[in-house]
């Protein structure tokens, strides 16, 4: 399905956030409040997610067929990230002080918990990791997860192909 963006005023933003209910699209949530059910229907039953991703390497990520048919980058950024938690396991908590002291602003970008996330700004949007404790915030545009999943696979020296094929997952 094709994707538009939308925006919004920071009022109807905050309202929409609060209504919104744990890892439901910004889509679902417009579907839900609009009372379009049948849309609603029809892409939960089409649109796998990464919850229900097994832990695997992020070689692996980068082939599994599924991943590269999830309609939203967030899906695809977290798939990658679980996949580098997965090959790191070990040293993958280090990768929250690099962020820390590498993130402009107070917002945490790694976190070991929802509220690690919750408590650095508004609208942070945690999301878990699929196989790993650690938690991110959401509330990137895809250029910026781009980034960071960039700049986190560098982190854990992986090979410069690998990286690319990455950022070029979560871009779609």
């Amino acid at each position: 399905m094709k994707k538009v963006t939308v925006e919004l005023d920071q009022d109807v933003y905050d309202y929409l956030t609060k209504k919104a209910k744990p890892l439901e699209s910004g889509s679902d949530l417009l579907r839900r409040l609009l009372r379009i059910d049948n849309a609603v229907s029809i892409r939960k039953s089409t649109v796998p997610r990464t919850k229900n991703i097994q832990p695997k390497s992020l070689q692996a990520i980068l082939q599994d067929p599924e991943v590269v048919h999830y309609s939203a980058a967030i899906d695809r950024y977290l798939a990658v990230l679980g996949g580098a938690h997965y090959d790191q396991e070990e040293t993958f908590g280090l990768i929250i002080d690099f962020w820390d002291e590498n993130t402009p602003g107070r917002v945490k970008r790694f976190a070991k918990s929802r509220e690690g996330i919750e408590s650095s700004g508004r609208n942070t949007q945690p999301r878990k990791i699929p196989g790993s404790i650690y938690w991110i915030s959401a509330n990137l545009s895809n250029e910026n997860k781009c980034k960071f999943a960039r700049d986190t696979l560098d982190f854990f020296n992986y090979p410069e192909e690998l990286i690319r094929a990455a950022v070029a997952l979560i871009r779609g």
